[in-house]
């Protein structure tokens, strides 16, 4: 059975409450899920767990800006989980069946892993949730996930140990949750050709923080705190602030689960580590390559 955990937004704003309130209908169709948490005091989110009779988690630790702890959201879900296999979810997102299957065929071949999936950008103005709607849904298709992070992860309750103060939706949180079972040996299986999801399309229901292109650097510039603590614990980041080369991407992962269900080898390991190092040595030199002129934020 399988635990899944979400920090939803207010459920104020009646466009983000009506994306969120089908996320939850969604998840509330998948088979071998035991429970829903719903964690955080924002406003309606009690409210809106006990209509749908989820467990529900009032404080969540912040960081300095407000947005919801990383490490404090997935501490509370892995102690109150009552199943030993996680899921966590944006709470945007719709998620389908094919989800849990995902689970099962991976379950079979690794004892320790982590399922990463990216969602279709989708339009769902007048979608009906109920059984087999992702039918109607790959019909409102508006884009193919995106290469880099993920908005869904699965994972056993014992590959992280301790997470760095990333704040929910801030820069890099979820390549940080990609890199770690990676360094540490654990398969990291991208299962997005498998098992579609869907994020709708609108601006008022993306992530927790917004970007602009204006606002990324100053918003990873509020993160290097975040990404120095990671340093201190020895749990280093593969990517690095100052080029977007050394991001990890979904094609960066050793494993993929094909359309068909098969667990396919996309990278070996000991390029994942060299790409490791590569993106460590960039982060250790970045003030050498600033003052003399060749550090840059990405594109």
């Amino acid at each position: 059975m399988i635990t899944l955990f979400a920090c939803p937004k207010p459920f104020t704003e009646p466009r983000i409450a009506e994306v969120q309130r089908k996320a939850i209908q969604s998840w509330l169709l998948l088979k071998k899920v035991s429970e829903i948490i719903l964690i955080g005091d924002d406003e309606l989110v009690a409210e809106v767990a006990a209509e749908y009779n989820l467990k529900h988690i009032p404080y969540l630790e912040k960081t300095a800006h407000g947005s919801p702890m990383v490490s404090d959201l997935f501490y509370k879900a892995k102690n109150a989980a009552i199943s030993d296999i996680l899921m966590y979810v944006n709470s945007d997102i719709l998620l389908t069946n094919k989800v849990i299957d995902a689970v099962d065929i991976v379950k079979q071949a690794f004892n320790k892993y982590l399922i990463i999936i990216s969602p279709y950008l989708t339009d769902i103005n007048g979608l009906t949730i109920q059984e087999g709607y992702e039918n109607r849904a790959f019909e409102h298709i508006v884009n193919q996930p995106i290469p880099t992070g993920a908005d869904v992860f699965i994972f056993p309750k014992t590959i992280y140990d301790e997470i760095p103060p990333f704040g929910l939706g801030r820069c890099f949180w979820d390549f940080w949750l990609i890199s770690d079972p990676l360094l540490k040996g654990i398969p990291v299986i991208d299962a997005t050709d498998f098992a579609p999801t869907f994020h709708p399309v609108d601006e008022s229901s993306t992530h927790y923080v917004e970007y602009t292109q204006r606002e990324a650097p100053v918003l990873a510039e509020k993160s290097i705190s975040a990404r120095s603590q990671a340093f201190n614990m020895q749990m280093n980041i593969n990517f690095t602030l100052t080029d977007s080369a050394h991001l990890l991407r979904r094609h960066d992962v050793p494993y993929k689960l094909s359309s068909e269900g098969q667990i396919i080898q996309q990278k070996s390991m000991w390029r994942i580590r060299m790409k490791q190092k590569i993106g460590l040595w960039m982060d250790k030199t970045a003030p050498i390559r600033r003052r003399i002129g060749l550090y840059r934020w990405w594109k």
